[in-house]
């Protein structure tokens, strides 16, 4: 366990010169947050940060204004939805018919809540009545479950999400070199269609062509800018040991340990094409998914999904 200390929130100035604002001035225009203009949430602070800075740099205003989203949408836009279509697929209509009548209290009205509860009731059945939602709360319990802009399955339009100056939504799991060679291929998916921009981003930034990999598969928050490092400051690199770095939910550098096991894997498949490498990886993940079982005490023919 431990305490985090939310600085400055906790600062009694602070707390002071927020409840001097004039209240008008903090409530949150339902319409500007549909259209992503000014009077949607946050926009004291998001108006901190309008025009220039010291050096010149401002930030977008598609980006500025750009929808808040729970931090299940922010982090990738559709993979809830990816998730949804997962868990659902295990739950059958009859199982939700009868939801009622099986979990009486907190009673799951979707597919994925219902998934979710099994799991649940597997490992504390008989404690449902100790959880205590939020008045409300939907899939999150950040939002109302009578919301205009969430259902209890999330946000309705995760399309409020994106901005015009966004990139594609994701990259390639493929990784090329400029010769067009197939470099490595670390898909457990289907594959997309090529995009060379963090491989080549990466490589041009001085990383070596490991490193570039570590960049690729993910969306634009992983790709390399100018400053050699993600939107997030974060290198393909692990931290230097002197060094204090904050991590965040969003984005880590790797561990020395990680690094060093993926140069590893890295190293011993060369030349592989992408259906041998991932043949030759599935033993690898596999272990991986062992190790977890182990480690969490699984029942046995319990699904672990790599991510």
């Amino acid at each position: 366990h431990g305490l985090e200390a939310r600085v400055p929130f906790l600062d009694t100035e602070f707390t002071r010169l927020v409840m001097s604002v004039d209240p008008k001035r903090k409530m949150v225009d339902r319409e500007a947050v549909i259209k992503n203009t000014r009077g949607r949430e946050k926009t004291l602070l998001r108006e901190l940060f309008e025009g220039p800075n010291a050096n010149g740099d401002s930030i977008p205003t598609p980006v500025l204004w750009r929808a808040k989203a729970m931090q299940c949408e922010g982090v990738g836009e559709d993979w809830v939805s990816i998730l949804q279509r997962r868990v659902s697929s295990l739950v059958s209509d009859a199982e939700l018919a009868e939801a009622h009548i099986n979990y009486p209290i907190n009673t799951p009205h979707t597919k994925e809540e219902l998934y979710y509860r099994r799991i649940y009731d597997e490992h504390f059945h008989g404690m449902e009545h100790v959880v205590k939602l939020w008045e409300g709360g939907g899939r999150a319990m950040g939002a109302e479950w009578k919301s205009e802009m969430y259902t209890r399955e999330g946000l309705k339009n995760v399309n409020l999400l994106s901005h015009s100056l966004q990139q594609a939504r994701s990259f390639s799991t493929m990784a090329r070199n400029n010769r067009g060679e197939t470099r490595r291929g670390f898909a457990s998916m289907p594959a997309h269609e090529l995009d060379e921009e963090p491989y080549t981003a990466a490589i041009d930034a001085g990383y070596d062509s490991f490193e570039a990999c570590l960049t690729c598969g993910g969306d634009d928050r992983s790709l390399i800018l100018e400053t050699g490092t993600n939107k997030y400051h974060i290198r393909p690199q692990p931290v230097d040991p002197a060094h204090v770095f904050r991590g965040s939910c969003t984005g880590n550098p790797p561990t020395a340990r990680g690094y060093q096991a993926a140069k590893k894997l890295f190293d011993s498949l060369p030349g592989l094409d992408d259906e041998s490498l991932d043949k030759a990886l599935g033993p690898v993940i596999e272990d991986q998914r062992n190790r977890l079982a182990k480690l969490l005490d699984l029942p046995e023919g319990t699904e672990i999904i790599m991510c």
